[in-house]
């Protein structure tokens, strides 16, 4: 299995959001937060679990914690690597520092056109809205880095 595959489903959950509106609950959100035990709660990193899981890599429930995937990539645990964004490939959680403090604070998977992200719990565009599972463009800058799943083959 390989990154094409994640990306696959992740595409084929845009669309999916929260009910109600707000809430970080809706059914298949809440499925996802169930396999790590973390209802209710921010859901991008349940969302690229799944994905990831999907593409046969079961990852540890740290995964729904961002500043733990950038820590699990700068260190190279469980098989992840840390990249620029100038050296990122489809598949990688990208990983981002929203807000004045630059933390990390969100994650997505790089498409494969490497400019977009596949994103749970997030806005559908940049007005707003629902959080749900969209395709995002965002600004370079606020790109910690990526972390590099470990694909297997």
């Amino acid at each position: 299995m390989t990154a094409p595959v994640a990306l696959a489903w992740a595409r084929g959950h845009i669309g999916v959001a929260e009910d109600p509106p707000g809430s970080d609950n809706g059914p298949q959100i809440n499925a996802w937060q169930e396999r790590y035990d973390v209802a209710g709660l921010a859901w991008c990193g349940a969302f690229a679990g799944h994905a990831l899981l999907a593409a046969g890599i079961d990852v540890p429930r740290g995964i729904v914690w961002v500043p733990t995937i950038e820590e699990w990539a700068r260190t190279g645990t469980h098989g992840f690597s840390w990249h620029t964004w100038e050296d990122r490939a489809p598949g990688d959680l990208v990983v981002f520092g929203f807000g004045e403090d630059g933390r990390a604070n969100h994650v997505g998977l790089l498409d494969e056109d490497r400019i977009h992200t596949i994103e749970g719990n997030t806005p559908a565009d940049e007005r707003g809205g629902n959080e749900c599972v969209a395709r995002r463009r965002r600004d370079p800058s606020q790109v910690r880095g990526c972390a590099r799943p470990p694909w297997p083959g």
